[in-house]
């Protein structure tokens, strides 16, 4: 015996309350309450009487209520429907009168499911038994009992096994908000992930999805991650739950129960540890970070990385540049990046490029808004991670064939003027011995042809022999008014002064606008050039 409610119109039904079992074992679905049933005009209770025969075995009864949700055959939400434009829907469109929520809250006390059978209820303890019955078979449980949450386990197969996967979450055809995916734990490249046009309805609210699929893995080690955003999972639904709310999150097991033999788990947190080269990570507003390493042998190595980007353009981002000639060998570029849940700001690079043997340094730069613990919108699933991750991704590769470094100075480094601020006039003198080709390079502020922080070269009788012109510069990343020269240039021998000049705004540490991406060398330096 059941009560519930809605009020069916021409054009939709606005349910109140609704019940359903399933099977405790299978999980699927065995009765549920039929809306079609229920034909009166007006909201009140309704009591549906039915007489089923179940199977042997154990079952779960479910209840929910969520009143500020329609149903066209479906439960949907409908995010302009609050309770009280319900109430007032009930008032003017449904032609009830005097309703309150204290009316909503007096018809759900009538709300309710009875199960009449030969049979016995069960404990808490019983169900706790159940539970870990079900689980022995599996290798992978996460349940996903919590808003933003971020759930992971290692497991690894000793031989190819084909595994079953259980995923149940929140998707829609235009994104995914609860959900999980497969990694290889060495390469961290993607295997598997839950996609919603593989996806079935789970009950409950439309977004609530499923998904049962089996694929055949190889040999190795991998890692079951889950994901949830901040609303609609088993802390507190905000719209009707799935059939099996216990089912939230993501299971794996063998295939063929035979072969669990060939699987095991392990702690995956120690892995991602020992593979990682730099971490720049939990980066807040208005912060610029960096990291030197050196590569002993080249090989292929993976980028995580997490920030900020819209229309085409990135306000926190990452990229590395060679230590030496601060030429830029990577960089986060929006076309190249994947939502990272949450706002659709939240961008996120992942993928393996190759490095030579050198030195480079990592940079990860924010602007002054919508970062680590300052969030303006939906933080992204992985907010711990904001900023960049390098990870080893070639199994020719150890930790030991990479290491962090601090970056002595340059010795090719003739004169420098760095980390220069507003309205500042800098100058350094050199020699030169011989006649000689140098590298100039040079960061500054500049638009529409004209610069405003710029550098140039005066010889000792105060002819200018070299100076930045807004023609000869390159977006510097960042702003767009952000501008780099970088090239060579030959003088001869004899004394010279190397000359920076900043305006009133946007410089080192006081930017107005998105710094460059190398903003510690705003102003200039000249280098010898080697030949070798």
């Amino acid at each position: 015996r059941a009560a519930g409610a809605y009020q069916k119109s021409h054009s939709n039904s606005i349910i109140f309350g609704y019940g359903w079992i399933i099977n405790a074992d299978t999980r699927e679905l065995v009765w549920e309450m039929k809306s079609e049933r229920i034909r009166s005009r007006h909201v009140k209770p309704d009591v549906q009487r039915d007489e089923i025969t179940l199977d042997k075995g154990t079952y779960e009864v479910y209840y929910s209520s969520f009143p500020y949700y329609r149903s066209f055959n479906k439960w949907d939400y409908d995010e302009e429907y609050s309770l009280g434009k319900f109430i007032m829907g009930i008032i003017k469109g449904f032609d009830f009168d005097d309703w309150d929520e204290h009316d909503f809250d007096r018809l759900c006390e009538k709300f309710h499911i009875e199960v009449v059978a030969d049979g016995q209820s069960l404990t808490q303890e019983d169900l706790s038994r159940l539970a870990e019955k079900r689980a022995e078979s599996e290798i992978v449980h996460l349940f996903a009992n919590r808003d933003e949450d971020y759930l992971e386990q290692g497991f690894e197969l000793t031989h190819d096994t084909k595994i079953a996967i259980s995923a149940c979450g929140e998707m829609r055809e235009d994104g995914r908000y609860d959900y999980g995916w497969i990694i290889n734990a060495d390469s961290r490249k993607k295997v598997w992930q839950m996609e919603f046009y593989d996806s079935e309805e789970a009950g409950g609210a439309r977004k609530n999805r499923k998904v049962q699929e089996t694929i055949e893995l190889k040999k190795g080690r991998y890692a079951a991650i889950f994901v949830t955003d901040d609303s609609h999972s088993a802390e507190q639904w905000n719209s009707p739950p799935p059939y099996d709310p216990l089912s939230w999150g993501m299971r794996i097991r063998p295939a063929d129960r035979d072969e669990k033999k060939y699987l095991k788990k392990f702690d995956y947190s120690k892995v991602a540890e020992q593979q990682t080269v730099v971490s720049l990570t939990k980066v807040r507003d208005g912060d610029y970070v960096e990291q030197a390493f050196r590569v002993e042998k080249p090989g292929l190595f993976r980028i995580y990385a997490l920030g900020e980007g819209r229309a085409g353009d990135m306000f926190d981002y990452g990229w590395i540049i060679d230590a030496k000639s601060h030429k830029k060998v990577w960089e986060m570029e929006y076309d190249e990046t994947e939502h990272a849940g949450g706002a659709r700001k939240n961008r996120l690079y992942d993928d393996v490029i190759e490095l030579d043997a050198g030195d480079y340094i990592a940079c990860y730069q924010t602007d002054d808004t919508h970062a680590y613990g300052e969030w303006n919108a939906t933080r992204p699933h992985d907010a711990q991670a904001w900023g960049l991750t390098i990870y080893l991704a070639d199994k020719n590769l150890t930790p030991k064939d990479v290491e962090k470094i601090e970056m002595p100075e340059d010795e090719n480094i003739i004169a420098k003027i760095w980390r220069v601020r507003d309205h500042a006039h800098k100058q350094v003198r050199f020699h030169l011995d011989k006649n000689s080709e140098i590298r100039v390079y040079a960061i500054g502020e500049g638009d529409r042809g004209e610069m405003f922080d710029y550098a140039w070269i005066e010889k000792e009788n105060g002819r200018t022999v070299w100076e930045m012109r807004y023609r000869d510069t390159e977006h510097a990343g960042g702003a767009t008014k952000n501008r780099v020269f970088d090239d060579t240039i030959f003088l001869g021998e004899g004394e010279y002064t190397l000359y920076y000049e900043s305006d009133g705004s946007h410089s080192f540490n006081d930017w107005n606008s998105s710094p460059p991406r190398d903003p510690n060398y705003w102003g200039v330096t000249l280098y010898k050039v080697d030949k070798k």
